[in-house]
């Protein structure tokens, strides 16, 4: 899914940013990850609103988050059941 972020800024496709960053959100809100699922939240409307150019900046803000946010996930799949 951030991946299909970083290519619709890429191809500077509107459409394509909205419904990739929409699911993120989604998805991010469903097992937890709130900060990025907040995040995400912020970056939608700029894909509503056709203005792909301004989520360039905000593409390297998501990569270090989504970072965090998948190394904290890895880090409870090792500790196992609870």
């Amino acid at each position: 899914m951030r991946a299909s972020c970083h290519e619709a800024v890429i191809h500077e496709d509107a459409e394509a940013l909205f419904q990739a960053v929409h699911a993120l959100k989604s998805s991010s809100a469903m097992i937890g990850a709130l900060a990025l699922s907040d995040f995400m939240k912020d970056l939608e409307p700029i894909g509503r609103r056709d203005k792909v150019s301004r989520s360039q900046v905000k593409m390297a803000d998501l990569g270090a988050l989504y970072g965090t946010v998948r190394q904290a996930m890895h880090d409870e799949l090792r500790k196992g059941p609870a």
